[in-house]
C-alpha cells in the first residue's frame, strides 16, 4: 500500500492503469469516421455479447447451487471437466473449484478489454497521441520510439517499440466527429426568402445560432411565398450540429443544418404539420409497430 495526502491507492491497481495507458497509446487511430462508426458497433456488439454471457453464467451458477442443496442431479448438458475440477459424489456434473463470486468476477468476462475499448474511443486520448507522433514525424532523427512499463516489486515487461514508418499509422486523418443529430424547436428570427447559401438565424436552447436549410422542399415553399413567419413563429425540425476535435481532443460545434421541418409552430400556438413531417411520423410509426410484433412481452400478451 501507498499512503499519500491521506489517500490510499493499490499498488497492482496503478499497474493495471499504466499497462492499459501503454497498450491505448499504441493502439492505431480510427483514419476515418466510417471506421469510426464500425469501431463503435463491434464495441456495442462486444459489450451486449458480454452482458449475455454473464448473465447465462449467473443462471448456471443459481442452477448448481439448487442442486447441490437439494443432492438432485442436473439434467442438462455438465460442465467439461479440466485439470483443476473434480467430480461430485452426490451428481454426476463437474464442479469447478473456482467460487461463485470467482464465476461471475468481472475480470472473467473482459474487464480489461472493454477498458481498452472505452479509452481506444477516447477523443481526447486519440488527439493527443495524434499529435504526439505528428511532432515525432517532423524529427527526421527518430528512427522509433519505445514503451515500457515499469512496475514495483514486479519484472519489467519487453518494451514496445514502434517504428518511424508506422507512426503515420497513429495520426489522425480527419478531425471531423459525426454529426449530433436532435429534434428542436427553432425560433426563425430571420429567414432567407431569396435563392443562396444565406443561413437562417434563429434562436435554440436561448441561443442564437445560423444554420443551413437542407429541407428543399420546404426551402421551395418559403422562396414561393406559401410559407411565411411573423414574430415569434417556430419551427420542429430535425437539425444535424456538425462537429470537429480541436487540438485538445474537444467537440467542438462548427454548424448546424436542419435537414427535415416537421412542423411549423405559429406564435398563437397553432401547429402546421408539413407534408415531410406527416410521412416521417407515419415511418416512425410504422417501425415502432413492426418492433411490437418482436417484443417478447407483447407478443406473450396477445395470447
Amino acid at each position: 500500500m501507498v499512503r499519500k495526502d491521506n489517500r490510499t491507492l493499490t499498488v497492482p491497481i496503478l499497474g493495471t492503469l499504466l499497462s492499459l495507458a501503454v497498450q491505448i497509446w499504441l493502439a492505431p487511430a480510427k483514419p476515418n469516421e466510417e471506421l469510426e462508426r464500425q469501431q463503435l458497433e463491434i464495441n456495442r456488439l462486444n459489450i451486449e455479447h458480454l452482458k449475455t454471457e454473464n448473465r447465462r453464467s449467473e443462471l448456471e451458477v443459481q442452477k448448481l447451487q439448487r442442486e447441490l442443496n437439494t443432492g438432485t442431479p442436473t439434467t442438462s448438458r455438465p460442465l467439461p471437466p479440466d485439470a483443476t475440477a473434480k467430480k461430485s459424489k452426490s451428481s454426476s456434473i463437474y464442479i469447478k473449484l473456482a467460487q461463485p463470486e470467482q464465476l461471475l468476477s468481472p475480470s472473467t468476462f473482459g474487464a480489461d478489454k472493454l477498458s481498452r475499448l472505452s479509452l481506444q474511443m477516447d477523443a481526447k486520448l486519440n488527439r493527443r497521441r495524434s499529435n504526439f507522433y505528428r511532432q515525432l514525424l517532423s524529427y527526421n532523427s527518430v528512427t522509433a520510439v519505445g514503451f515500457r512499463w515499469l512496475p514495483q516489486d514486479e519484472p519489467a515487461p519487453e518494451e514496445q517499440v514502434v517504428q518511424r514508418a508506422d507512426f503515420s499509422n497513429f495520426v489522425l486523418q480527419s478531425d471531423k466527429l459525426a454529426p449530433e443529430v436532435n429534434e428542436a424547436i427553432i425560433e426563425i428570427v430571420a429567414p432567407v426568402i431569396t435563392h443562396g447559401d444565406i443561413q437562417w438565424k434563429g434562436r435554440w436552447n436561448d441561443q442564437a445560432i445560423s444554420f443551413t436549410m437542407d429541407d428543399k422542399a420546404y426551402k421551395e415553399e418559403v422562396l414561393h411565398n406559401r410559407v411565411s413567419f411573423q414574430h415569434g413563429d417556430s419551427i420542429r425540425c430535425v437539425l444535424e450540429s456538425e462537429r470537429k476535435l480541436d487540438e485538445f481532443g474537444n467537440a467542438k460545434v462548427t454548424g448546424h443544418r436542419v435537414t427535415t421541418v416537421l412542423d411549423k409552430i405559429e406564435g398563437s400556438g397553432e401547429i402546421r404539420e408539413t407534408p415531410q413531417g406527416r410521412k416521417k411520423r407515419f415511418e416512425k410509426r410504422h417501425a415502432d409497430g413492426q418492433f411490437g410484433l418482436f417484443d417478447g412481452e407483447n407478443v406473450w400478451g396477445t395470447w
